[in-house]
């Protein structure tokens, strides 16, 4: 069976221009937003935030900006199980009541 990243997931990002920093200590963890399995990408809540510009219209008189969150691969983030522990994705099974576990050598 292959374990699949679903909407509500807790991943922890591992990868990517924004964990560059050596000093940071804090692991950079959200909750999953969307996943698009067929360009293998997804949205992690308040992670990787990009700003649009918007132009005067009428819904936004003055114009503004816009944070949004934007995708990023499959590959850079880890699943976390409901002990807290993170795991790579190959790594991952779910249990009877659908939480997130580490898959055993006898499950593979």
């Amino acid at each position: 069976m292959k374990f699949r990243i679903k909407v509500g997931d807790t991943v922890e990002i591992v990868r990517g221009s924004r964990n560059r920093n050596p000093d940071m200590v804090e692991k950079r963890r959200g909750r999953v937003l969307r996943v698009d399995l067929v360009a293998d990408r997804l949205i992690v809540e308040a992670h990787n935030m990009r700003i649009r510009n918007l132009k005067k219209s009428q819904q936004h008189p003055n114009g503004g900006r816009l944070e949004i969150e934007a995708p990023i691969s499959i590959s850079n983030v880890l699943v976390v199980t409901e002990g807290g522990d993170a795991i790579a994705v190959r790594r991952a099974a779910r249990n009877e009541t659908g939480n997130v576990v580490a898959k055993t050598t006898s499950e593979s």
